[in-house]
């Protein structure tokens, strides 16, 4: 990566946490979560999956365990991401509400599932909702800078499943979508779209965006 590159990223990154800090302390992401969660459950895409992908939140990130759980209750297949070295992230399932609610967490306060559970990479999976710091409108992601997910959407490309990259906004409901599997929802709040996110040419890109007050198709053109 260049360093002009990086320098931006590190800037954006810098300015993003310093917002989602100052959300949580006005108690904004718990309350936004929810309504961001009954949004995701609700989507005609997530209805009809029969298996989804969904991060566990850390701290200062957007909750999605109201969305699990409802997930779970409806009987779809649930993975969640577990970091299983310094450079590699695999998808395992989460068995059970009980399961969710004793998870252990990483170093980073990430909660990850047990590593017996179905892996999604050889399971396939139909819905990947996906975190991100920031988001701008052609759908470029801003990660926290490790590449977890970059690195695990260029597998899933490898084995045939191309993610088309779905964000969420959240009372927007986008009617039609032309769906590639896996479908990949970013789920976030409307203060993390910005005007322009710097990527290189490694960066995943989403094609929707989902946020608590709307759904932004993004433009294709980032090139």
């Amino acid at each position: 990566m260049c360093s002009a590159l990086s320098s931006a990223k590190s800037t954006l990154r810098r300015q993003m946490r310093l917002v989602l800090r100052n959300a949580e302390e006005a108690g904004e992401i718990r309350k936004k979560s929810e309504d961001a969660c009954k949004a995701l459950v609700q989507l005609e895409v997530v209805q009809k999956a029969q298996s989804v992908a969904v991060f566990l939140s850390m701290p200062l990130e957007i909750q999605t365990d109201a969305a699990v759980r409802s997930l779970l209750k409806q009987g779809k297949t649930v993975y969640a991401p577990v970091v299983t070295s310094k450079d590699t992230m695999e998808f395992y399932t989460v068995g059970s509400e009980d399961e969710l609610g004793c998870l252990h967490k990483n170093h980073w306060g990430i909660p990850e599932p047990k590593r017996c559970g179905e892996e999604m990479l050889a399971e396939g999976v139909d819905v990947v909702v996906t975190p991100g710091l920031a988001f701008d409108r052609c759908g470029r992601r801003l990660g926290q800078g490790k590449g977890y997910y970059d690195r695990y959407f260029e597998r899933l490309r490898k084995r045939g499943l191309d993610p088309r990259l779905i964000g969420f906004c959240l009372d927007e409901q986008a009617s039609s979508f032309r769906m590639l599997k896996p479908a990949v929802i970013e789920l976030l709040f409307l203060l993390q779209i910005v005007k322009e996110v710097p990527t290189g040419e490694d960066d995943a890109c989403v094609g929707t965006i989902v946020t608590p007050s709307r759904v932004l198709a993004c433009k294709q053109d980032v090139n």
